[in-house]
């Protein structure tokens, strides 16, 4: 994963907390103390991350994967590219929508980047029904933190029901309702 993951990993945790928890954080992972956003890491120190954060926390990972995802938005937005989020959608709808045309964009700047892949089918009674396809296991609780944020973000009240798990199908699929539509 890049640089800024880890980072945001970072962000979230001295956040919550402070700078010595994400010293021992680091001391427990053997990973480096700061990291290059543009940079390329192995995801395994991405992981290790997470579980040393999350047992710092005191929650389980997916929890602390959870609170990453709705981080994410805010901590993106504030490392430059917030404005991406408004070029690919002026509302939540069509933003879900345009998730992997974003992604392939911020490839020509992360050639190396792994992005997941997200669809959305409409449903007749103003849902959505996305589906989301990654090669990494166990990143689930991010996107469902994503959405959360991206929901606060474009003041969107929504809910999200998980209803396709990647363990009977080889992907997820969320339901989402928007109570005001």
């Amino acid at each position: 994963m890049y640089g800024l993951v880890n980072k945001a990993i970072q962000g979230l945790v001295t956040e919550k907390r402070d700078s010595q928890v994400w010293a021992r954080i680091v001391d427990q992972t053997g990973s480096a103390s700061s990291f290059i956003s543009m940079e390329t890491y192995p995801d395994s120190v991405s992981f290790a991350l997470v579980g040393a954060a999350a047992q710092e926390l005191g929650i389980d990972a997916a929890s602390f994967l959870r609170e990453l995802g709705h981080y994410w938005v805010t901590y993106t937005g504030s490392e430059g590219y917030g404005d991406m989020f408004n070029l690919w959608g002026d509302d939540l709808r069509s933003f879900l929508k345009n998730l992997d045309l974003m992604h392939e964009r911020v490839k020509s700047s992360m050639p190396q980047l792994e992005p997941p892949s997200f669809t959305t089918v409409d449903q007749p009674n103003g849902q959505i029904r996305l589906s989301y396809h990654s090669h990494r296991e166990g990143m689930t609780p991010m996107v469902l933190g994503l959405l959360e944020g991206l929901s606060v973000k474009f003041s969107t009240a929504m809910s999200v029901e998980h209803v396709v798990h990647r363990v009977d199908a080889g992907h997820d699929e969320f339901l989402l309702t928007f109570p005001n539509a």
